[in-house]
């Protein structure tokens, strides 16, 4: 009772079950395993939507989960659990799209298809090694193609593909470095 009165329903439900393994007959075990056992799902079902919010949708699934285990009558629980499990399956599903798309080699295609999801979700584990991985291919293109230009002598390309690279990562040594020798070349070029 005093664990009820504590707000620590999980704890309570344990310790009611308890009881109950000793005595199946203990009536008031009984009221108080199913206060205890209730209490907690909604607890778990109040954290769950909470994370939830706080774009952690496996904890949250978890959460939901431990709610039904313990009441499976919370239609609540039971509605937000099946709903985050389609999301999470949605979600692995664009991922793996994502995932050969770049693995064809098409970095901005693929980070078309993660920037949605990282939007809303950027928690998510599986995101941001995929993620980090699409980014580092699309610099590592703008940078090739800024390179290529650089040797071509077209410095007004070299410039806009280091911008593209300026996007991925900003500041990095090798853009700084790129474009320092691009405005040189430049102004040699143009005799200024």
């Amino acid at each position: 009772a005093q664990l009820l009165e504590s707000s620590r329903f999980d704890e309570a439900a344990d310790a009611f079950r308890q009881r109950l393994k000793l005595d199946p007959e203990d009536a008031e075990a009984r009221q108080g395993y199913d206060a205890a056992r209730r209490a907690a799902a909604s607890a778990h079902q109040m954290k769950a939507l909470q994370l939830e919010k706080d774009y952690s949708l496996d904890a949250a699934i978890a959460e939901l989960q431990q709610a039904v285990g313990l009441d499976p009558e919370l239609e609540a629980a039971r509605f937000d659990l099946s709903r985050l499990q389609r999301q999470r399956r949605l979600l692995a599903r664009q991922l793996e799209e994502a995932r050969a798309t770049l693995g064809r080699g098409d970095c901005i295609g693929a980070r078309t298809q993660l920037d949605p999801i990282y939007a809303y979700l950027p928690t998510f584990a599986e995101l941001q090694p995929l993620r980090e991985q699409s980014m580092k291919d699309c610099y590592d293109k703008e940078m090739a193609l800024a390179r290529l230009f650089f040797d071509l002598g077209n410095f007004e390309q070299t410039l806009h593909f280091l911008a593209q690279a300026e996007g991925y990562y900003p500041k990095h040594p090798d853009v700084v470095a790129l474009r320092k020798q691009t405005e040189s070349s430049a102004i040699c070029r143009n005799g200024m």
